[in-house]
C-alpha cells in the first residue's frame, strides 16, 4: 500500500487561531481524506509550537508560565480541530518529552560532525515572527514578512552550517522543482537562494524557555530548529525507525508563504546535513482582511469559532476550500460565504437530492426497480461524469481543491440541464420504465458528487449518502465507477440537506 504523510505547520500557542489558520489545517484535512478514501497508508500530523522568547513574553504579560500559556491554548487548538471535524493522526507538541529528547539527539549528532560551532551572532530580530534579518532583507528598517520593529541583537552562541549545503540544495531544486509548490514559491526561493544562506544562529542565552543544548546547557536551541525538526521527531526519528522510514519523506508539508524560507532553504539544509530525503513544500497564499494580512499581532483577524456559530462547519469549509486558488491571495467576506453557500450547496447540491427523492416518490412509490434501459441523454452524461470525474481527481491529486470542486460543481450543473431536458416529471404520468432510468441516472449522479465531495464537506457528504441508502466505508477507488447505487433500495424524500443562509 501506498503511503501519504502530510503536515501542517506547528501552531504558536501565544494566542487564539484565526481564519487563516483554519484554512491551512482544512487543506491539509481535505487532501489527506481524499487520499485516504483513495486507498494510500496516510499519517496527518499536526501541532503546537511551544518554546522561543515570543512564548515567553506573551506568558510574562499574562502573569503565567510559559507551560500555562501553551497548556491553555493547546485545548482551544484542539477543541477548533474537533468542531471542524479536522481528523489528524498525531498532535505533537514541542515540549512532548520525547520531541525534546529527539531534538537534543540531532543537535549532538550535528555539533559532532561539525556542523554546529560557536560563533558570535549580530541581526536583527523581529520577536513576533521569531526570526533574523541582515539590513539588506529589511523593508523600509522592517521585518519583511509582518512589517513589524526589529531589534539589533548581539550574541556569543551557536551557528548552524547553512551554508555548506547551498550548492547541493541548488542543484536537487533544479533537478526536482516540484520539492517546492505552487511554480510561482518555487521561483521565489531559487530568487533568494545565493543571499539567503549564511551561516545561522541555532541558539539563544538570554532567556531559558526551550530544549537545552545538550553540549552547552547554558543555552537552549532556537525555536525554529526546535519546531522544524518536529516532522521527523513525531514519526520516530531518531529511535523508532521502523516508523521513521515507514512515512518519511513527507508528501506535503502544508505551510503559510510568510514561513517558506524555514521550510527550504533552512530544513532541506538540516535535513541534508542528517542525509534524510527532501520532502515536498506546499505554500498557499494569504486570507485577506481590510486589504492587509490577517495578523495576530495587528488583532486584524476573523474568529473561527464565531463563523461555526453563524453558519456552521461545513459552508465554511466549502467557503474556505473552494476561494483561495493556488499561489493566490484572497479577501474573506461573509457575504461571500453566504452567497456561495446559497448558490452552490442550497440551490445546486441540496435542491438536485431533494426534487429527485421527491420525484422518484411522486411518480415511482420510492423504487427503482424497473426495466432501465439508456438513451443518447444518459449516455452523454455518463461521459460527461468520467470527464468531470478524471479533473477532480486529477486536481486533487495536484493539490488544486478550488479547480476539483469547480469540476464537481459543473458536473451538478450538467445534471440539472439533464433534468430539465429529460423531463420526468412528464414522462412519470404515463411511463414508469423511462422515469426510472432518469431518476435513477439523477441519484447516481449525485451519489459520485457526494463521494467527490467527501474531503471537502465530509457531514454533508456522509447525509446524502444516507439517504441513497449507501452506508458502507467509503473507497473513491472503488465507488466513484458508475452504476453502484442499488435500484432495489427504497428511496424516501426528507427535509432538504440545506437552507438558505441570510
Amino acid at each position: 500500500m501506498a503511503k501519504f504523510y502530510l503536515t501542517t505547520p506547528l501552531y504558536y500557542v501565544n494566542s487564539k487561531l484565526h481564519v487563516g489558520h483554519t484554512y491551512t489545517t482544512l487543506f491539509s484535512d481535505a487532501v489527506i481524506r481524499y487520499k485516504k478514501a483513495m486507498g494510500f497508508d496516510t499519517f496527518f500530523l499536526t501541532g503546537s509550537d511551544e518554546h522561543g522568547q515570543k512564548i515567553f513574553e506573551a506568558a510574562r504579560e499574562k502573569n503565567i508560565t510559559p507551560q500555562q500559556l501553551a497548556d491553555e491554548n493547546v485545548s482551544y487548538f484542539k477543541e477548533l480541530w474537533k468542531l471542524l471535524n479536522v481528523k489528524y493522526d498525531k498532535f505533537i507538541r514541542t515540549t512532548d518529552e520525547y520531541h525534546e529528547k529527539r531534538v537534543r539527539d540531532v543537535l549532538q549528532k550535528l555539533y559532532n560532525k561539525g556542523d554546529i560551532y560557536k560563533g558570535k551572532y549580530e541581526a536583527y530580530h523581529c520577536i513576533p515572527c521569531e526570526s533574523f534579518w541582515n539590513e539588506k532583507q529589511l523593508t523600509d528598517g522592517k521585518c519583511p514578512t509582518c512589517g513589524g520593529e526589529v531589534k539589533w541583537e548581539e550574541q556569543e552562541n551557536y551557528f548552524f552550517k547553512i551554508s555548506k549545503y547551498k550548492d547541493i540544495i541548488r542543484e536537487k531544486l533544479k533537478s526536482d522543482p516540484n520539492l517546492i509548490r505552487p511554480r510561482i514559491r518555487y521561483n521565489e526561493i531559487m530568487g533568494k537562494l545565493d543571499d539567503s544562506m549564511d551561516d545561522k544562529s541555532i541558539s539563544r542565552s538570554h532567556f531559558d524557555w526551550g530544549v537545552r543544548l545538550p553540549f552547552d546547557d547554558s543555552q537552549v536551541c532556537y525555536v525554529w530548529f526546535d519546531a522544524i525538526l518536529n516532522y521527523i521527531t513525531a514519526i520516530g526519528y531518531s529511535d523508532d525507525m521502523e516508523m521513521f522510514n515507514r512515512y518519511w519523506p513527507a508528501d506535503i508539508h502544508v505551510i503559510g508563504k510568510d514561513i517558506l524560507w524555514f521550510h527550504t532553504l533552512f530544513w532541506f539544509s538540516i535535513l541534508e546535513a542528517l542525509d534524510i530525503p527532501l520532502p515536498t513544500v506546499y505554500a498557499h497564499g494569504y486570507w485577506l482582511l481590510k486589504g492587509g494580512k490577517m495578523s495576530k499581532r495587528s488583532g486584524v483577524v476573523v474568529d473561527p469559532f464565531e463563523l461555526v456559530d453563524k453558519y456552521g462547519i461545513d459552508p465554511l469549509r466549502f467557503f474556505l476550500l473552494s476561494e483561495l486558488s493556488e499561489g493566490s491571495d484572497t479577501e474573506f467576506s461573509e457575504e461571500r460565504l453566504v452567497g456561495k453557500f446559497n448558490t452552490e450547496l442550497v440551490n445546486i447540491v441540496s435542491n438536485t437530492l431533494h426534487r429527485t427523492l421527491t420525484m422518484v416518490e411522486k411518480y415511482l412509490d420510492g423504487s427503482l426497480d424497473y426495466i432501465i434501459e439508456n438513451t443518447d441523454m444518459e449516455d452523454k452524461l455518463i461521459a460527461e461524469y468520467e470527464k468531470r470525474r478524471e479533473e477532480y481527481i486529477r486536481n486533487f491529486d495536484n493539490f488544486k481543491l478550488p479547480q476539483a470542486i469547480d469540476a464537481v460543481m459543473d458536473f451538478l450543473r450538467y445534471i440539472n440541464g439533464y433534468i430539465n431536458d429529460a423531463a420526468p416529471f412528464k414522462s412519470g404520468k404515463d411511463d414508469k420504465n423511462r422515469t426510472a432510468a432518469i431518476l435513477y441516472t439523477v441519484l447516481e449522479a449525485v451519489r459520485n458528487v457526494s463521494l467527490m465531495l467527501y474531503p471537502i464537506i465530509p457531514d454533508t457528504a456522509n447525509k446524502i449518502l444516507e439517504r441513497l441508502n449507501c452506508k458502507n466505508k467509503i473507497d473513491l477507488k472503488k465507488d466513484l465507477e458508475w452504476g453502484r447505487l442499488d435500484k432495489k433500495s427504497i428511496y424516501k424524500k426528507d427535509e432538504p440537506i440545506f437552507m438558505r443562509l441570510k
